[in-house]
């Protein structure tokens, strides 16, 4: 016996179109299970207030089988309009000249302002209104109740299961082919008063117009897929970047807009993968951090979202990773697109983390990440240099006596260059030579550090030679122009004991390039390789 109990109730619950009961009233206070759905001053010759406002003490309280709500997002049914959000007068839901709607959420169906003595068959009364506009409200009950109704039917026909494809548009990387695509189900419920329904879906995309859908006939309690396709989309543009929402109303054919009997609002974005959130502006302060003199260090950048890149708001966090010293992430940053947030900066306190690093340059590691998915938009990086002004082996007298580059470098063949150290006093007799290339802006080129970890000293006045060579291919990606060698000399304690720069030109040779039957090209280009090495010379 409670086995056919129970089968019986599946099939109660789920028969195709089962309708629930909506009911309103007016009351001091909404009970269990009832929403509060909108305030009026009094029960007849009203002002009307929202339900979040606390101005009036008669509620609208409505119930229904499936939990309902206020929103005017999603399936919802507009009730009427009003003037503002407290001490308002309302007006038909079908017209626009008051804002603020008055919505219940959670249900599919129609409204319509009925001048009548009571709704019809199927539908609830939730307000009624002294006219059309600018209107007092009342409640529905015989004494209190105007001749204009906000009749409800729940059992109207709706809009189900819409998407669309694609539902981000990608400049960038158009769909083939080039369509964007809305789908739908038109369902037309059990109680309906449209049977059948002959229905009419107009679909709306900013810029692109409207595309209609129509399909006659639904059988109450009957589904019918249908969709709407707009091929002309390649005229979506640079200018329609951003939130594009698609409008879908669906009407009781033929009479356009008279027969409404829903709207329904779904997202649809236009981006541009090719414009993309970044870090700008990334730098070290300080740039030189000194073991001895170890001070917390700041890493400063800026976020740039790009028109385009399909955040509308990026809700940005960045993690940035210091060697040795560990991560710090920033709190969440809102930037607006097509803005650049004010300078960031995070800092990283570990003195003694920051005096332990080894001499030489570290990569500071930053991850743009989207706050909202967790998801990491780009990688950056930005170097700090380590040195050590003193500490064991400091003051002693091996230097770096010369450095020998050829002038100039020529970038088809590389180049050797020669280190020549010497100890002056006694007290030092092992250490590393580093090396350091950067470009006339001080920035790394690109090449890993060179070392020449046999250095020694053998003997007071005693002399070492360093012969670090840069192949053609090391030095193939280098402009034209003038660079910077730091040669650093570390003691084997670990200290700086003498740094030297030296400048040096590169450019490009090719004997292909001079031309041997002209002695004036010849003379031509003799004469700019000399003032380059002028140049070179004048900065060493």
């Amino acid at each position: 016996m409670k086995k056919t109990l129970f089968l019986a109730l599946i099939i109660v619950l789920f028969i195709p179109g089962f309708v629930s009961a909506l009911t309103c009233s007016l009351k001091a206070a909404c009970g269990a299970g009832e929403t509060d759905i909108m305030h009026l001053s009094a029960a007849t010759n009203a002002h009307a207030e929202i339900a979040t406002q606390s101005n009036y003490g008669q509620k609208v309280c409505c119930s229904h089988t499936t939990p309902i709500g206020t929103s005017c997002a999603g399936n919802h049914v507009e009730i009427v309009n009003l003037s503002a959000a407290t001490n308002a007068h309302a007006e038909d839901a079908a017209l626009a000249n008051y804002a603020t709607k008055v919505c219940i959420s959670g249900v599919s169906g129609g409204v319509a302002l009925r001048n009548a003595a009571a709704c019809n068959a199927g539908e609830v009364c939730v307000v009624s209104l002294s006219s059309t506009t600018n209107a007092h409200l009342a409640d529905c009950t015989a004494g209190n109740a105007y001749p204009n109704k906000a009749c409800v039917n729940v059992s109207a026909p709706s809009l189900q299961n819409i998407t669309v494809t694609p539902a981000n548009y990608d400049l960038s990387n158009r769909p083939s082919p080039d369509n964007v695509v809305v789908e739908f189900t038109i369902v037309n419920p059990s109680g309906s008063t449209y049977t059948p329904l002959n229905a009419i879906v107009e679909v709306s995309l900013p810029t692109l117009g409207n595309h209609t859908a129509n399909e006659p006939g639904i059988a109450e309690n009957s589904n019918k897929a249908s969709s709407v396709t707009f091929n002309n989309s390649s005229s979506l543009g640079s200018g329609d970047i951003g939130a594009n929402p698609i409008t879908l109303e669906l009407y009781h054919a033929p009479a356009i807009p008279a027969n409404l009997i829903a709207t329904y609002t779904v997202p649809f974005t236009v981006s541009d993968s090719s414009a993309t959130p970044s870090l700008t502006g990334i730098a070290a302060v300080p740039a030189t951090q000194d073991k001895q003199a170890a001070v917390p260090q700041e890493i400063k950048f800026r976020i740039n979202n790009p028109a385009g890149s399909g955040y509308a708001t990026l809700n940005a966090r960045v993690g940035v990773t210091f060697p040795v010293v560990g991560s710090q992430s920033t709190v969440v940053i809102p930037v607006a697109m097509g803005n650049v947030s004010g300078e960031q900066t995070i800092t990283f306190n570990d003195i003694a983390a920051i005096a332990a690093l080894s001499t030489g340059f570290h990569t500071v590691s930053l991850d743009l990440i989207d706050n909202d998915t967790g998801g990491s938009i780009g990688l950056f990086s930005v170097q700090v240099r380590v040195i050590d002004s003193g500490g064991p082996g400091s003051g002693t007298g091996i230097v770096i006596k010369s450095v020998d580059i050829p002038a100039p470098v020529m970038k088809d063949d590389g180049f050797d260059m020669t280190i020549v150290s010497k100890n002056w006093e006694s007290g030092q007799e092992t250490g590393t030579i580093r090396v350091n290339i950067e470009d006339q802006s001080g920035s790394p080129v690109g090449i890993a550090e060179k070392t020449d970890p046999n250095f020694t000293m053998n003997a007071d006045g005693g002399e070492h030679v360093s012969v670090l060579n840069y192949t053609a291919a090391e030095i193939s990606g280098f402009e034209d122009g003038i660079y910077t060698a730091r040669i650093r000399l570390e003691d084997s304690g670990g200290a700086l004991a003498d740094e030297k720069t030296v400048s040096f030109a590169v450019i490009l040779y090719r004997t292909a390039s001079i031309p041997e039957t002209n002695p004036l090209g010849i003379l031509m280009v003799l004469a700019g390789v000399l003032i380059v090495v002028g140049i070179a010379k004048k900065r060493n």
